[in-house]
């Protein structure tokens, strides 16, 4: 397939970086027209399941619910909900190995990269912390 997809930690900078006032006096509209500027930005619309997950993952409040499927249903889920046995046998793979230098990985990040190299995609992240192959 190929293509870049865009990590949790790009969505969430986008999310904050987009509020100036309290979150309720934001509409759905304004959660999807933050999502169409990163594209824009970034020339790619594509997200993982995981990612998907992990965002809304964090959310507490209904409305920011509201808001938060908004701004996700801007983006197109490239692996379709369709997480493989080999996905998860790699994202194992990546957890385990440490590298010298190595920092902790997180599940969900070993997950992502895993069906990036399957899907054969680029991440967009801003974490350094982010396994490699």
């Amino acid at each position: 397939m190929g293509g870049a997809i865009f990590d949790t930690n790009k969505l969430i900078r986008q999310w904050k970086r987009s509020r100036r006032r309290p979150l309720d006096e934001y509409t759905r509209e304004d959660a999807k027209a933050w999502a169409e500027e990163l594209i824009r930005i970034y020339r790619t619309n594509l997200i993982l399941t995981p990612v998907y997950l992990e965002f809304v993952g964090g959310v507490v409040e209904r409305h920011e619910m509201e808001l938060t499927r908004a701004f996700l249903n801007v983006f197109v889920i490239l692996d379709e909900g369709r997480i493989r046995p080999e996905d998860w046998s790699k994202a194992r793979q990546l957890a385990e190995r440490i590298a010298p230098g190595s920092r902790p990985r997180g599940a969900i990040d070993c997950l992502i990269k895993a069906i990036a190299i399957r899907l054969r995609c680029d991440i967009l992240t801003d974490d350094s912390g982010m396994p490699r192959r």
